[in-house]
């Protein structure tokens, strides 16, 4: 596994702690890497430049602003050089291919939603509650209007301006005549 997070970064004669996530440029839809502060989350800067098309996991190294960026990407395995470079102006990008490294972090990102969905769905649990309603009425006992009886016990479960869960799901003992029902999972609001 590529380590991404707190890699050190020769700049100048200075160590940078720096994190890695991957996006695209507006212009060709090209790998970007980017660059943040491992202490602070503060961009740091790109570890590509964006100068002509290349295939989706290739991305042309900026050797101008960050001189030691082959050694960075060459220390933490990050990605493979291709042994060719764009010229532009004075200076030389080479091309890394960063299939691993993209796949890697596409992954974490996918499980890291997946995660989130599970707290999300663990979380939704916390207001559910199952709850036993008896109720007595007569065999033709009807509703006095079509709709919900305003002291339904079920008031407490239905937020403003929503239709009762009983109703939607044919559950409501008060259209159905039902003397004793037993409803799980109630939504509590």
């Amino acid at each position: 596994m590529i380590q991404t997070k707190n890699l050190e970064l020769l700049v100048y004669g200075d160590i940078e702690k720096v994190d890695i996530s991957i996006s695209k440029y507006y212009e060709y839809d090209n790998l970007a890497i980017c660059l943040t502060c491992s202490d602070t989350e503060e961009p740091f800067g790109a570890l590509t430049v964006n100068l002509k098309p290349l295939n989706s996991y290739l991305a042309a190294i900026d050797t101008n602003n960050i001189p030691d960026a082959e050694n960075f990407i060459q220390k933490y395995s990050l990605g493979v050089p291709l042994g060719i470079s764009i010229p532009s102006g004075f200076c030389e990008y080479p091309i890394y291919d960063f299939t691993e490294l993209v796949n890697q972090l596409d992954k974490e990102k996918e499980d890291n939603e997946k995660d989130k969905k599970i707290q999300s769905d663990t979380k939704d649990d916390i207001y559910k509650k199952e709850v036993t309603f008896t109720f007595t009425t007569s065999k033709d006992w009807e509703p006095a209007t079509p709709g919900c009886w305003i002291d339904c016990p079920f008031k407490v479960c239905t937020k403003l301006g929503q239709i009762c869960f009983a109703q939607t799901n044919d559950l409501c003992p008060f259209t159905k005549n039902v003397y004793i029902t037993k409803i799980s999972d109630i939504p509590l609001f």
